[in-house]
């Protein structure tokens, strides 16, 4: 039943609607969960809202799981280790094992950003925006796809990517400080040696792999 394990008074404010909907919460208040499982892992955590099926199901006994808004079916619903002021709104969006180093994300769209575990501070909207990206830092992705192949190495941080499948071939390098809007702009395997480009125009530097601090502006520049 819905918040089966929560001891007196621990619960102020909190509202459970679904099957085990915060079923192993002890301490925390203020929480809101509608949908099937949705935070039924939770043992503590304030001020956080979850709607859907499994949301914010993965959050278990960590201590600072706070101030999180998910809502989608499995949205955020991977393990938790102590994340706070994340923003998670579309089917599967922030679905990894996040670490309590991924603190202030924004993803909102299917399956967008559903790879972080450590990253912080980014934004990205549309669907599958950034939806490789493990770790990486004030991120900005909108658009279809944008930064969407984007993967696991540290140090793919400062980036301003907009367009649908813009920037969509950074991979496992450490691509940083890059603006890139436009459709397709910047689409090739953007390499570290790349970083600080400026590509503004659909298609424009899409064939680029290395070149620091290249500006191209209008459609196919460069």
């Amino acid at each position: 039943s819905a918040m089966n394990s929560t001891a007196a008074n621990a619960q102020t404010g909190t509202i459970a609607i679904g099957a085990v909907a915060l079923n192993a919460l002890t301490d925390g208040g203020v929480n809101l969960a509608i949908g099937h499982q949705a935070m039924d892992a939770m043992t503590q955590g304030d001020y956080n809202i979850a709607i859907g099926t499994d949301a914010l199901g993965g959050a278990t006994t960590a201590d600072g799981i706070d101030k999180n808004t998910c809502i989608g079916h499995y949205s955020m619903d991977g393990t938790n280790a102590g994340t706070e002021g994340n923003v998670a709104v579309g089917y599967g969006t922030l679905s990894a094992n996040m670490t309590s180093a991924a603190h202030n994300n924004v993803a909102v769209g299917h399956l967008a950003g559903n790879a972080i575990t450590s990253g912080e501070k980014n934004t990205f909207l549309g669907s599958g925006a950034a939806d490789a990206l493990t770790q990486g830092d004030l991120n900005v992705a909108i658009g279809h796809n944008a930064m969407g192949n984007a993967s696991s190495t540290d140090g793919i941080d400062h980036n301003v990517i907009i367009g649908a499948y813009a920037g969509d071939e950074i991979a496992a390098n450490a691509l940083t400080q890059a603006v890139i809007v436009g459709y397709g702009a910047g689409s090739g395997v953007l390499t570290s040696a790349a970083s600080g480009i400026v590509a503004v125009g659909n298609l424009a530097l899409n064939s680029l792999t290395s070149g620091q601090r290249n500006t191209a502006v209008g459609y196919q520049a460069m």
